[in-house]
């Protein structure tokens, strides 16, 4: 695992195997697994600077998981990414944008192809939230 000094990390994440790149925030919320060999890119080049094949400086563009998301295994996550609350991201996936809520997304790139059963992820998630409390 290698984190970035821009990186927050909430309670319960599990980190198998993340190298985070780039300039922008990571921030993990709570009750995340990420499996081994994935990638956070957290900014891109500049493009259309004053250099070739790109200016020196980056764009910052941050990557959010919200809570009790599963990343499957080499997972790369590109600038701006948003993986909303109890997604499953498909191992070698290439996300960009934002996957929706009890989705599940796979592919290059990421795209979804079918949800979660939302009554026994909200069960599940409330037992998860009485369970933090004692």
């Amino acid at each position: 695992v290698k984190l970035s000094n821009r990186t927050k990390i909430g309670d319960d994440v599990m980190l198998g195997g993340l190298n985070v790149r780039g300039q922008g925030e990571l921030i993990l919320h709570n009750n995340i697994v990420i499996a081994a060999e994935c990638l956070a890119i957290t900014s891109s080049h500049n493009y259309n600077g004053n250099q070739l094949p790109f200016a020196e400086d980056d764009n910052a563009s941050g990557i959010e998981i919200e809570d009790h998301v599963w990343v499957g295994q080499r997972v790369t996550l590109l600038p701006g990414t948003r993986l909303r609350e109890g997604c499953i991201i498909q191992a070698g996936a290439v996300v960009h944008g934002e996957i929706p809520a009890c989705s599940i997304a796979g592919g290059n790139p990421a795209k979804v192809f079918k949800m979660r059963d939302e009554e026994i992820y909200q069960k599940l998630k409330k037992e998860y939230e009485n369970n933090r409390r004692g």
